[in-house]
């Protein structure tokens, strides 16, 4: 296995939000496993050990909790980083190490969700400004 590889597990319950999630992720460089619940996201996290991210939504469709699968991937993995997103809720205690994502969210603030310690998201928008 690719010490190297970064793998987000991608919970989102909305069929064309996880599509442009997705995409968005996998163009950062992100290999995405998806899930629409979270039993579904259990499961993966029970065959795929090298998760290196999770983002999640908060509020899914089947009733279950985004939050409840923060806080159980942060007692499983400790040290990962928790991405928490969503239109309607906004957390106000997060698991350690968890930032939270507003939707809707542009491709330049998920690039800097996922990217946080690159100045790569700063240095394109600067250059994409320039040129307007």
């Amino acid at each position: 296995m690719n010490d190297h590889r970064k793998i987000v597990l991608l919970v989102e319950d909305e069929p064309l939000i996880a599509m442009v999630g997705c995409e968005m992720m996998e163009d950062l460089g992100f290999e995405v496993l998806e899930a629409r619940t979270v039993s579904e996201a259990l499961a993966v996290l029970g065959v795929e050990k090298g998760v290196t991210l999770l983002f999640t939504d908060i509020d899914l469709a089947d009733g279950s909790s985004g939050m409840d699968l923060a806080r159980e991937f942060a007692r499983m993995r400790r040290g990962v980083p928790i991405i928490v997103t969503s239109g309607r809720i906004r957390p106000t205690a997060l698991p350690a190490g968890a930032r939270f994502l507003p939707k809707p969210y542009s491709d330049y603030d998920l690039a800097e969700a996922l990217l946080p310690d690159t100045g790569m998201n700063r240095r394109r928008r600067d250059r994409e400004l320039a040129v307007a």
